[in-house]
């Protein structure tokens, strides 16, 4: 049966970051070896996915930086602030996450590199 996104405890959204200043707060707790204690439940507990960061219009730089080494994508700080920007654009525009695809374009076009290949 399928589940409401925004539904409490078991819904997607739950585990879904996209803000720079949750995602930043998730990986320093993580490095720090303690336990997430800003949810409820670990999302296995429910038989859900690990967490998951999404870019959008509210992502910041910590959330871009994440994501791009996830794609194995390296920018320097400036072009980071400039990806930064484009990604809460085209969150904007979409009204909805940016996929990885979309970064690593957004990233590459940046940078001046010529994209090759798909992810």
């Amino acid at each position: 049966m399928p589940v409401s996104l925004d539904k409490s405890i078991i819904g997607d959204n739950l585990y879904y970051y996209s803000t720079g200043l949750s995602i930043d707060m998730f990986h320093k707790i993580s490095a720090a070896g303690r336990s997430h204690g800003f949810v409820p439940l670990k999302p296995s507990f429910i038989g859900r996915p690990d967490y998951k960061i999404v870019m959008g219009k509210m992502a910041g730089k910590s959330a871009v930086r994440h994501k791009l080494g996830e794609i194995g994508v390296e920018a320097t700080d400036e072009q980071l602030l400039v990806i930064t920007e484009r990604v809460k654009q085209e969150g904007t525009l979409r009204k909805g996450p940016v996929d990885d695809v979309t970064l690593k374009s957004i990233a590459l076009e940046v940078k001046g590199t010529e994209i090759d290949k798909p992810i």
